[in-house]
């Protein structure tokens, strides 16, 4: 009697982000394979699909175990059954653009198109610090705010698919400013700037959250008001959707305790005490691959 060899399946995974484009060949069901990243300089949508095209031709002429499906993640909001990005403001050559029509046609698999952030939160909910968790929540906090919110395992995505976006919360009416640009790294450097005095240098989120870890006060303060402002954000999520977890990525999340400590703190002083009591507040588990490790996962759904 011939045994029968088991079926591979794997997927690649692609993230485009605003300046980095992340791909990972996945191996169901949470085998990473194999990862690369590419300048994002595209100058075109055509440009896109050209050059996705041949960074994953390789991984698409595999002799045994070739993926048959390919998942995207795009910073914008994504009209998800039409394969087509909407509006990308960090990547605008993807506006109104069916860019997994494009890419099904260069490559021969199918593909699957959705936000970064849904991606991400698919990502911790199957592999990561979401996973086992029947109701959480997932933020990536960088340049922006993006949001995933996870019921019964995967992501909810609302009537149209765009559910979740967070980062376009308005905390304070009077202000008429964004919750990502309160709290995202543009927010904490405009905060150190100011906090420290006459700055001229450069700097970005990530000196100032190494700056707080050298003993700069300003960068501690400035991490800090950033925080408490995410612990109001928080404290809304979880009075409305009394989550079992809040599971937080992104650049200005590895500021570490400097930035969730008083997100905690001044989330927990807002919250309903039940809804904040059975929720936990964690740091995301897959690092900077999450969002193309969730689109292979995308893909293969």
């Amino acid at each position: 009697m011939i045994e029968q060899q088991p079926v591979i399946e794997r997927a690649i995974g692609v993230d485009i982000g605003g300046t980095r484009t992340k791909l990972v060949l996945l191996e169901a069901p949470d085998t990473v394979i194999e990862t690369r990243e590419i300048d994002s300089d595209f100058a075109t949508a055509e440009e896109v699909v050209e050059v996705l095209t041949m960074e994953t031709a390789a991984w698409r002429q595999l002799d045994e175990g070739a993926p048959p499906s390919l998942g995207l993640a795009v910073p914008g909001l994504v009209e998800r059954d039409a394969g087509r990005v909407l509006w990308a403001p960090n990547l605008k050559v993807l506006d109104n653009f069916a860019i997994a029509i494009a890419l099904e046609v260069t490559t021969g698999l199918h593909v699957e198109v959705d936000n970064d952030a849904h991606t991400f939160g698919l990502a911790e909910a199957h592999l990561g610090a979401a996973a086992g968790y029947d109701s959480a929540v997932c933020l990536t906090v960088g340049t922006g705010v993006g949001g995933a919110i996870i019921h019964a395992g995967t992501v909810w995505r609302g009537h149209g698919g765009l559910a979740g976006e967070l980062g376009h919360l308005v905390l304070d009416p009077e202000a008429s400013r964004f919750f990502e640009e309160e709290v995202g790294a543009g927010a904490v450097v405009t905060e150190y700037r100011r906090l420290a005095g006459n700055l001229t240098a450069d700097v970005d989120a990530e000196l100032v959250a190494r700056f707080a870890d050298s003993g700069d006060n300003a960068a501690r303060q400035a991490l800090a008001l950033c925080g408490k402002r995410l612990g109001v954000g928080l404290a809304i999520l979880v009075n409305l959707l009394n989550p079992q977890r809040i599971v937080i990525g992104g650049g200005v999340v590895d500021a570490g305790e400097w930035f969730l400590g008083p997100a905690r703190i001044e989330g927990e002083r807002r919250a309903w005490a039940e809804s904040w009591a059975q929720c936990e507040v964690v740091s995301a588990a897959l690092g900077p691959m999450a969002g193309a490790i969730g689109a292979a996962l995308l893909s293969l759904e």
